[in-house]
């Protein structure tokens, strides 16, 4: 069960990048998903486009204007992304060469683009991480939403609180049976006062157990009480 909702949830996070995508191409960028096998082969033919739109469109006068930016992943980040949840999206300005030369280039400059990227993905609510440096790639998540992640970390901290609780209550335990290991000779003998003292340590290392369990039950609690808070 837990494995269907994750593909479910992973289901409706791609389809928040589309419902992204749709809103960008509206802004007059080149969008492309699941494009070509690399980053320089899609780069190579998004310019190239770019460069035939610029041509008719200074040819001719007339018929849509050329991109102002572009931003895709290729077939590469589509299959790293399956695995690690984590899509990266190359994004910028335009240029068209020829001869070797920069004969135009897309209105928006790289930043531009990559603003109205990740204010896209805001908008759909996808989770993304960009540091706001043009020359850094955004990475857009497409594995869990947000409830699904603190649920996951909310579940984690459970378990790994109950473990401590469960080692308390072992060494609390096992103490327990060293005192009374001790059994009827604790007040006969010469070594009454060597008994005493071991009897004594024992004491204390449950008292230390106990307030261990104490302090972990009230812990958790606060804990879960305040992940319903926040939920």
């Amino acid at each position: 069960m837990a494995r269907h909702h994750r593909d479910v949830s992973r289901d409706e996070q791609w389809a928040k990048l589309v419902q992204a995508f749709a809103f960008l191409r509206t802004l007059g960028l080149i969008v492309k998903a699941n494009f070509m096998c690399c980053g320089g082969c899609a780069s190579a033919a998004i310019a190239e486009q770019f460069g035939k739109a610029v041509t008719k469109y200074n040819t001719y006068g007339k018929g849509p204007r050329p991109a102002v930016g572009s931003v895709f992943f290729t077939r590469q980040g589509r299959e790293s992304a399956q695995s690690s949840g984590h899509l990266y999206l190359s994004y910028g300005q335009i240029e068209h060469y020829e001869g070797g030369e920069v004969k135009a280039r897309s209105a928006w400059d790289t930043a531009m683009v990559g603003n109205a990227v990740v204010k896209a993905l805001t908008d759909v609510g996808l989770m993304w991480w960009w540091s706001g440096d043009a020359a850094e790639t955004i990475v857009v998540n497409v594995g869990e939403d947000a409830a699904e992640r603190r649920k996951r970390e909310q579940d984690h901290a459970e378990l790994e609180a109950w473990g401590k609780l469960r080692n308390a209550h072992t060494e609390a335990l096992g103490r327990l049976n060293e005192l009374c290991a001790l059994g009827g000779d604790f007040y006969r003998g010469e070594d009454f006062v060597a008994r005493l003292v071991l009897g004594k340590a024992a004491l204390a290392r449950i008292e230390a157990a106990i307030a261990a369990i104490t302090c972990g039950v009230t812990t958790t609690t606060t804990a879960n009480n305040d992940a319903r808070a926040e939920a």
